[in-house]
């Protein structure tokens, strides 16, 4: 039991007191504290806490910090006093607590941090969250029992603040708006491993990382809505397995194409018109870095357009894109970017004089010497003479 004079326990004030079963908050707390380091070391107020089965947390409890209730294999409920004064809930707050069948958020709780009920593998109901401003996509985490693929349950989308969490039943062919039950937005691997998926339709503002991964069976995705980004992995394997081509229309807004967004997918082409970002991820092994580009390994892929703004294309971004003959845009490609792409005969880079002049003056060299592509070498073997701009041609750039 704890004094009511009572107001923070500091993070990892009880962390792994296994034998712990019951704790009395008073009325008075307002913060459990609780925080994670970059090397990933726990340090919640009562992480670890294996034998809690229950807790009740008091009105004036404003903030539970993040991993503060971690791993306590054992808690199967957590009660909100009626009239909470709760705002915010922290990173991986309740993660691994894998006997919590219910959790009910407070109207009062305005921030919810990534991940807070990730693996709750016993979780059935979730409700609450009225006054959420903003639940991040990715906020939830794992939830295989709210979320059960059976047969034996009628197909339905669950939501939770406006975000499609994932679904019950068996998904039909065909994912369209008006079955994500009003959510704007779609949750990290909400509709991941799907195989029954053929065909996509919907209108989003914002989908979560994975989210449509290893839908091997796709073969048409239509996006509209204000979606910006298209996260990582998104559609990786989308269509991989459907022995057709992946036909997909992207909304015009999309700024951001995130690392191995389509890796290995089916998709034949791509329009990009307001893309400035394409990202590419790495990871570390034992022969060195290995890096994953967005488009990487799309073999059907056969032309990129992106618009007039400048696009970074990252490392490996279209690497192995055997089938690819035609890029257009405008900006930066780096390394690799277009590694074993054989079939490439077309590279249409929109020219940027200001962006090139901007460089110049950060240099402020005493000599510029403008050039182009030169028709000699091993290009010759997938170019022509046409592609070689004139004399007049780099003449009335550098002029720009």
């Amino acid at each position: 039991s704890l004094p009511g004079t009572l107001e923070k326990i500091a993070y990892s004030a009880f962390k792994k007191c296994t034998a712990l079963e019951k704790v009395v908050f008073t009325d008075g707390l307002k913060e459990i504290d609780g925080k994670k380091d970059d090397k990933g070391n726990i340090y919640g107020a009562f992480s670890g806490c294996s034998a809690l089965k229950e807790i009740v947390l008091p009105a004036s409890l404003e903030k539970i910090g993040a991993e503060a209730f971690r791993l306590c294999g054992k808690l199967e409920k957590v009660t909100f006093a009626g009239n909470s004064a709760l705002v915010w809930i922290g990173d991986s707050a309740f993660a691994s607590c894998k006997n919590l069948g219910e959790f009910d958020v407070p109207a009062s709780v305005e921030y919810v941090g990534d991940n807070i009920l990730n693996s709750c593998s016993s979780l059935t109901n979730l409700t609450g969250g009225a006054g959420i401003k903003e639940l991040d996509v990715n906020a939830l985490g794992s939830l295989p029992s709210l979320c059960e693929h059976s047969s034996n349950l009628t197909f339905k989308v669950v939501t939770f603040a406006n975000v499609a969490l994932g679904y019950q039943g068996v998904c039909p062919a065909k994912l369209t708006t008006d079955m994500l039950n009003g959510a704007t937005a779609i949750a990290a691997n909400a509709f991941k491993d799907t195989a029954e998926l053929t065909e996509i339709d919907i209108a989003v503002s914002e989908l979560g990382n994975s989210v449509f991964e290893n839908c091997t069976k796709l073969e048409k995705i239509t996006l509209s809505g204000d979606l910006t980004i298209i996260p990582m992995r998104a559609f990786m394997n989308a269509g991989s397995k459907s022995g057709k081509t992946l036909e997909v229309k992207l909304p015009e807004g999309i700024t951001k194409v995130d690392a191995r967004a389509f890796f290995n997918s089916a998709i034949t082409s791509v329009e990009l018109p307001n893309c400035t970002v394409v990202t590419s991820s790495y990871s570390d092994t034992s022969d060195g870095r290995v890096y994953y580009g967005s488009f990487e390994g799309c073999t059907n892929l056969t032309s990129v357009k992106f618009g007039e703004n400048r696009v970074n294309l990252n490392r490996n971004t279209f690497r192995g894109c055997v089938a690819l003959t035609s890029v257009e845009f405008a900006g930066t490609a780096f390394g690799c970017a277009f590694e074993g792409c054989t079939a490439l005969t077309q590279v249409t880079i929109n020219a940027d004089p200001e962006g090139y002049a901007k460089l110049d003056k950060i240099a402020d060299p005493d000599l510029i010497e403008p050039k182009g592509y030169v028709f000699v070498g091993g290009s010759r073997q997938r170019l022509s003479m046409d592609n070689m701009p004139s004399f007049q041609e780099i003449t009335d750039f550098a002029n720009e």
